[in-house]
């Protein structure tokens, strides 16, 4: 093991990353998502471009994440126009 990789395994890990062998801790949340292949590509060519490792990446898009400027919820009915 170089010192390299022990300083690494020394740090402690600021990313939602899970550990195999013991799954999420109780306040994470593993997300599988199907998207096309494209846009995986440029997100995962985004966060090399940042300097950022992929699950830091993810985490930090979610968190930033906001409401998308789509249709109407069907929770929130809106009158209909009067005529």
């Amino acid at each position: 093991m170089s010192s390299d990789t022990k300083e690494k395994a020394a740090s402690p890990v600021e990313s939602p990353r899970v550990d195999s062998n013991k799954g999420p801790s109780s306040n994470m949340r593993v997300v599988y998502v199907r998207v096309p292949e494209i846009i995986f590509n440029h997100a995962k060519a985004q966060s090399y471009l940042s300097g950022m490792a992929w699950p830091d990446y993810v985490a930090k898009v979610l968190e930033e994440a906001g409401p998308y400027p789509g249709p109407a919820s069907p929770l929130k009915q809106e009158p209909a126009p009067a005529q």
